[in-house]
């Protein structure tokens, strides 16, 4: 259609007269402009307007409007011939010219980053109209924003009292995680207990144990008000001994295999990290000892009373025994402990003396055949009934009956299946008794292996074997009267 461009004056007033109050004179006009620029289908449309054929007068008034060159014209064609859209664009003026809406300043201030919109969001906060979840995003967006730690955590507190749903994983549980590892920071104890406890009521129950797991919260789990909710709840033949269990806990290190690499790194077999100058233990028969286990407290998250720098080697014979005592003898091992941990400090090359040990001793392999960096995860362990401090702190169980104990031995000694028992500390797990007895019934455990395929490690047919130790001992670093023990079916 061309542009209307040379339109008599008299036609294009008329045109103008759609707002006059002679219908008849606008109409006439305006068929006369359609007429001389469109074609005979837009003017058939045009007559129709006064059918209240809705459809024929938008299409019309679409094909009219390019031609009108005045703002004023095409407000009066509006009006003439939709007055539905003329009210829809008056409107929308209006809603332009009124304040946003507070969901609209909402989502204008989440997507931002600004500190316009950190200054949105603070006034959004205190607005009566923003609720629930959406005010939740409003505070967790502010603890994001915020540079100081103290002021970020009360921020994530408000974030939190304001989630409908305490189980939303967005942004609920990011709100939980980043919670409590604040409150850990700053090591505010009643944050810690207050976001421990949002997590319990939050989390399934293997969700919550594996919470409590977490190295981070060990140091706080075993104070008081902690205690009572970390172990889940037992059937109704425990619950008489569970505040006797919680006050038992233990902080404990499992071992497991890592990746990461290094001489002086705690590991299972292998050249051990034996400083040059040191001599390479040999037993009674001055046979050079297996290397067994080494142990870098430094990197280390250690149990309360264990060693916070410093590493610790272990030996034992190379007999049919592996140097185990009977008839009350002490066991055979050795013990090698090192104040200050250099990884440029020359060590004893291992070659000669493992060559010895396999040629002189009574088995022709390593004692780990496939040796290991270890790495470890500080957890939290209650008495188990195999350990014969069980007994004692937890009286109420002698009057239970053995399955409801057979049931608690089975989920906490071995959680984690086969070659599971590697631990630091903790409680100990037997496969046939308790060897503590008269002048060692004090001792504690140091650590305790299991017989693990991957290592291709082996106590016997597939025993566990421990290093206990008296507590004075242990914080004077001494270790050459451990009580060194291993037993198989």
């Amino acid at each position: 259609m061309k542009r209307l461009r040379a339109i008599p004056d008299g036609l294009y007033a008329c045109a103008a007269g759609l707002g006059m109050a002679d219908p008849g004179q606008a109409e006439q006009g305006l068929r006369v402009c359609l007429a001389r620029a469109a074609p005979d289908a837009l003017v058939s449309a045009f007559t129709r307007l006064r059918a209240d054929d809705a459809a024929a007068a938008g299409r019309a008034l679409d094909r009219l409007l390019p031609h009108l060159e005045d703002d004023e014209e095409r407000l009066r064609a509006f009006s003439t011939l939709a007055p539905g859209k003329v009210e829809k664009t008056k409107k929308e003026k209006e809603e332009k010219s009124r304040p946003p809406s507070v969901a609209g300043r909402l989502e204008k201030a989440l997507a931002g980053h600004g500190s316009s919109d950190v200054a949105e969001l603070s006034a959004l906060a205190a607005e009566s109209g923003v609720k629930g979840l959406n005010r939740a995003r409003v505070f967790d967006r502010l603890a994001q924003a915020t540079a100081d730690p103290a002021e970020r955590l009360t921020y994530l507190d408000q974030a939190w009292d304001a989630l409908p749903s305490k189980k939303s994983k967005d942004p609920g549980w990011r709100i939980l995680s980043t919670g409590v590892r604040l409150a850990v920071a700053l090591g505010n104890e009643e944050g810690v207990l207050r976001w421990f406890l949002r997590h319990k009521l939050a989390q399934t129950a293997s969700q919550f144990r594996s919470f409590t797991k977490s190295g981070m919260l060990a140091p706080w789990i075993l104070r008081p008000g902690f205690r009572e909710h970390v172990l889940p709840k037992y059937r109704k033949a425990m619950q008489s001994v569970k505040s006797q269990l919680d006050d038992s806990l233990l902080a404990t290190c499992a071992l497991r295999d890592t990746s990461t690499s290094g001489p002086h790194l705690s590991r299972i077999g292998g050249p051990p990290f034996l400083l040059a100058g040191l001599t390479w233990p040999c037993d009674r028969k001055g046979v050079p000892m297996h290397f067994l286990l080494q142990l870098n407290f430094d990197d280390c998250p250690s149990p309360d009373g264990f060693p916070a720098r410093g590493m610790l080697l272990l030996f034992v014979p190379n007999d049919h025994t592996l140097g185990l005592g009977f008839g009350g003898a002490r066991s055979e091992y050795a013990a090698v402990w090192v104040d200050e941990v250099d990884p440029g400090q020359p060590v004893v090359d291992a070659a000669p003396f493992e060559q010895r040990c396999l040629a002189e001793g009574a088995r022709q392999k390593p004692l780990v055949a496939k040796p290991a960096q270890i790495a470890f995860d500080l957890e939290i362990q209650p008495a188990i009934p195999m350990d014969a401090r069980f007994a004692r702190l937890v009286p109420g169980a002698a009057s239970l009956k053995p399955k409801a104990l057979q049931a608690f031995e089975k989920r906490w000694c071995n959680p984690r299946g086969y070659g599971g028992y590697h631990r630091l500390g903790g409680y100990a797990s037997f496969v046939q008794g308790e060897p503590r007895r008269g002048e060692t019934a004090d001792y504690v455990q140091l650590v305790q292996l299991d017989s693990y395929a991957p290592w291709d490690l082996m106590f016997g047919d597939g025993g566990l074997a421990h290093f206990f130790i008296h507590p004075d001992d242990l914080a004077a670093r001494r270790f050459d009267n451990m009580l060194y023990y291993w037993d198989c079916a």
